[in-house]
This record gives structure tokens, C-alpha cells and sequence, in this order.
């Protein structure tokens, strides 16, 4: 059976859930409207040997896949928030919710998922989970993988399986849920989660440092890591990210960005000591001016740009990274505190621009992914130690031996 018979077949079997291409040269587009659907039609697809990309909205299948002989198997319609135990902290939902929409009903109870990827209130769970979101929290909180027990999938052979338990301290077997973290769609589709979720805290602040160059940037951050504060996030810009973002450093060309939450009294201490240790450098900002920074620098990375990367170093190396794209026309935000950094270039970025960055982060032992790439460049889009992509496609030929889930990350 051939590509265009297949989906022929589809729409007849399901014909209010399996449209046409949304945009010309993209690819088809099946919407279940239920987990045991989505395993129906992954169960056709594989027998019929058609590439499938799992999505949780049309405007990701857009932008990811464009190869014709593809189908799109989004999760839009499975937006149901299955389950909530405010006493026991845990949350059920279907993949299609968004962050944004999942942190709201949690709200309610004075709870929320501590995870905070680039634009929640467009990221769904399912995305969440298969690109491994996350943003300046992520150091005081951790990645998504440290919030879910359990998973529903459907792997390309169409069978709908759950790993993990619903309960805050499973000991039993394997966490294999946590190999579809960061899987890009490769391994299957995710229809549903739990997670644990934690209490919101009472307040929310931050402080501005502005240290005059990299070295000083380098000994603050240490002094900010291994100091008396317990600081949420720890966000280094540099002045061209700074001054996309409308912020003013008159002090110096680097900021850095300290989040604080915890009790009022508690994160009071702590600014407090932040303005005796960095005096006339540093700036407090209370609540409102706080959450306005932080959701600049956590939306930042989605915004509109036509060059841009993700970049993982030894934390130790974070601003020797951001020295080293001083040189070139890119925009840096790193998330300091673990090693994560983020750029974006305009068009004219070239490989000579990238190559001295892109051969630094091979040099210390990290990885990069490009996340945007003019039609010009020339670079991989990700790079990384061999061994670990060896392993990643292992893993993928045991749940996905046909190669038909996504293998673009591959």
C-alpha cells in the first residue's frame, strides 16, 4: 500500500480526525481524538511502512517535518486534565494540555510544575517531555524528568503502554518513562502523564548584578554557588541579549540575573545579603519587575530569529562560552548554574561566525544542537560525543527497529 492509499485509508476509517496537509508542502495531519485512536492509527501507519512524526500541535508539524510520505500524529485534542490530588501532590493529564494551562489548574490548589520551558502557554506536556523543556528553573528545580512518574505511550507498532506508577514513591523496576524524556517523538507518541508537583512559593524576587567583565563574572558565580544563598536561577547575559530584552547595564557590558523564592522573610535574608556582598553593583527587583525578567529570559529562546543554538558545557566553562561568541554577532543567555547556554543570530551569521563556538564546545566535552540554521550554513545540526549518539541509537532500534517515529534527531 503506497503513502497516498494509506491516508486515503486512514480518512475513511477516521474522517473527522485525519486532514489534508494545513499548508502547502507540509505534511498530513492525524488528530486522535483519543489515546486508543492514536494507537489505531500508528498501528496502520506502521504496517503500512509510513514515517510518522509525533507532534502535540499543528504549528510544531510545520516547522519540524516537510518531507512528503510523512503523517503528522498530533495530540491537540487529548487536553483532558485526568486527575488531581492536591494532598498527595500529584497531577494526571493528557498530552496535549499546556504548561501554561496545567500550572493554572494547579493554581487553584496553591501548586504548580516547577518546570518552565520557553513559551508554556504554547508548549504541550507531550512537547515538554519529548524535547526535555526547560528554562532559567531548571537549576533550582531540575529538568521535567525529576517531576514524572508515570507515562502513557503509543510505540510505532501501535501498542498504548504505561510505564511508572501514579504515586510520589514507586520503587518498583525500571524508570524506563524516562527514556522518552528528551526523545524527540523517536521512541513514541506520549499521550499522557503524571507528575509530582510542588507549592508555590510565597515570594518571588531577583537581583541584578553587573559584573564589569568575565573574569568577575566567573568569581561571582562561584561565590553565588557556593554561598549562603540558594539561588532559582542564575542567568548570564551578555550586552547584545541584554539589550534585546530592553535591559540597561551601565555598569558593565555582562548581566546576571539571581532569582530568589522561598518564604518572605526568608528571600528578604537573602537579598539582603546579595546587596552587602555586590553593594553599588547590584539591583533588587520585587515581584511585578521580577516575573517581568524572568519570563523575558524564559521566552527569550522561542522568540523570532534566523540563526540560533542550544549548547551544554561543564558548568565550570559557561563563561569562557560566552567570551568566546563575543566575538561573533550572537545574542547569549546561558543558564549559569548548569551549564546550559542558549544563542540567536540574525541572517547574516555564517559558519566562520559559528565555527570558533562550535569547536569550543567539542573542545571541553559538551554537546550542541542548532535550533534555527540559515539555508547557508554548513554546520551539523547537533554535535555531541559519539558514544552517546551510539547509545541514543540503540535505545531507538529496540522500541522503533522500522525507523519510522521521527529520526531526525538521529
Amino acid at each position: 500500500m503506497d503513502h497516498s492509499t494509506t491516508i486515503e485509508s486512514l480518512r475513511s476509517r477516521f474522517p473527522q480526525a485525519v486532514g489534508p496537509p494545513r499548508t502547502p508542502g507540509s505534511v498530513a495531519t492525524a488528530t486522535p481524538h483519543s489515546p486508543q485512536q492514536a494507537a489505531e492509527m500508528a498501528r496502520c501507519l506502521s504496517e503500512a511502512g509510513v514515517g510518522v512524526f509525533p507532534t502535540g500541535s499543528p504549528a510544531a508539524s510545520r516547522k519540524e517535518v516537510r518531507a512528503a510520505g510523512w503523517v503528522a500524529l498530533s495530540t491537540e485534542r487529548l487536553t483532558r486534565i485526568i486527575s488531581h490530588d492536591p494532598r498527595d501532590l500529584t497531577v494526571e493529564v493528557e498530552a496535549g494540555v499546556t504548561v501554561a494551562a496545567l500550572n493554572e489548574t494547579l493554581a487553584a490548589a496553591g501548586q504548580h510544575l516547577p518546570v518552565d520551558p520557553p513559551l508554556p502557554e504554547r508548549t504541550t506536556v507531550g512537547e515538554l517531555i519529548a524535547g526535555n523543556g526547560s528554562g532559567p528553573l531548571r537549576f533550582g528545580h531540575g529538568t521535567v524528568r525529576d517531576f514524572i512518574l508515570s507515562l502513557r505511550v503509543v510505540l510505532p507498532d501501535g501498542r498504548l503502554v504505561k510505564s511508572g506508577a501514579r504515586v510520589a514513591k514507586n520503587t518498583a523496576g525500571l524508570d524506563v518513562h524516562r527514556l522518552f524524556v528528551g526523545s524527540r517523538g523517536s521512541l513514541g507518541l506520549v499521550t499522557a502523564a503524571s507528575f509530582r508537583v510542588r507549592p508555590v512559593p510565597e515570594r518571588f524576587a531577583a537581583v541584578l548584578l553587573h559584573p564589569p567583565d568575565g573574569s568577575t563574572a566567573r568569581l561571582w558565580l562561584d561565590r553565588l554557588m557556593l554561598g549562603a544563598v540558594r539561588p532559582v536561577f542564575l542567568e548570564l547575559l551578555n550586552s547584545r541579549a541584554a539589550a534585546q530584552l530592553h535591559i540597561e547595564a551601565p555598569l558593565g557590558a555582562w548581566l546576571l540575573a539571581v532569582g530568589l523564592v522561598g518564604s518572605a522573610r526568608n528571600v528578604e535574608w537573602q537579598m539582603e545579603y546579595l546587596a552587602g556582598e555586590f553593594g553599588e553593583r547590584s539591583m533588587r527587583l520585587e515581584a511585578a519587575e521580577a516575573r517581568e525578567l524572568y519570563e523575558a529570559v524564559r521566552d527569550w529562546p522561542a522568540r523570532d530569529h534566523a540563526v540560533g543554538f542550544a549548547a551544554s558545557v561543564p558548568s565550570a566553562e559557561v563563561v569562557a562560552l560566552v567570551e568566546e561568541a563575543a566575538w561573533s554577532p550572537l545574542s547569549v543567555i546561558a543558564h549559569a548554574g548548569n551549564g546550559v547556554v542558549v544563542a540567536r543570530g540574525g541572517p547574516a551569521v555564517a559558519d566562520e561566525a559559528l565555527r570558533p563556538v562550535f569547536d569550543f564546545v567539542m573542545r571541553v566535552g559538551g554537546s550542541l544542537r542548532l535550533t534555527r540554521a540559515s539555508a547557508g550554513l554548513q554546520l551539523p545540526r547537533w554535535a555531541g560525543r559519539s558514544h552517546d549518539l551510539e547509545l541514543m541509537r540503540r535505545v531507538k532500534s529496540v522500541f522503533d527497529p522500522a525507523g519510522l517515529f521521527n529520526p531526525l534527531p538521529f
